[in-house]
This record gives C-alpha cells, structure tokens and sequence, in this order.
C-alpha cells in the first residue's frame, strides 16, 4: 500500500497531485501560510505560497488537457514541483515570513 501523505507513487504527476492536495490542506487549515514566499524551481523565483499552488496546479491541469499518454518535456517541471511542495508539506523548505518581525 502506498502512503497518500508521503506520495510515494512512481507517477510524477501522481506525486504532484498528492502534494498540491496536501499542501492546499495545509493552507485551508491554517497549517502553512499562503502569504509565505517559497523558491520556484521551474521558474527560479520566489512567488507566494499560494502563486506556486496555482503554478503546480495549472501544469496539471495542461497536462489533463493535452491528454498525453507518454512523457514529455513538463514532466521534469512536474518532479521539481512534486519535491518543491513534497519539503513544503515536510516543512523542509525555506520560506520568507509574509509579514517579517522589525
């Protein structure tokens, strides 16, 4: 049985739902702040958490709409989301406070 939490299946975009999922949970439960920046890897800047939840999710989305059975070049920006929000949801990753102490 594979875990749900830890995404542990050998599908990129499997992976990549999992943690989109986990990590909008996380939001809707006060768990993680959408207002924190975290590093983009596909686009190497640093938006919001919520802006990278739409960025990863609008990928899938594409990838839904293609309907494409075998790889293809968004795969690799798939894996780099997957493992972006994977140290997000382990709370692994480095985030910039929305609103910083003076």
């Amino acid at each position: 049985v594979r875990s749900w939490l830890t995404a542990s299946s050998p599908n990129t975009w499997h992976r990549l739902s999992t943690q989109i999922a986990a990590a909008a949970l996380n939001v809707a439960y006060g768990r993680q702040d959408a207002n924190v920046t975290v590093r983009d890897p596909v686009v190497n800047d640093w938006p919001t958490v919520s802006a990278l939840l739409s960025r990863a999710s609008a990928l899938v989305q594409a990838r839904v709409r293609a309907a494409a059975g075998g790889a293809d070049d968004s795969d690799s920006d798939a894996a780099e989301y997957a493992a972006a929000l994977a140290a997000l949801n382990g709370n692994t990753a480095s985030v910039t406070p929305a609103t910083p102490a003076a």
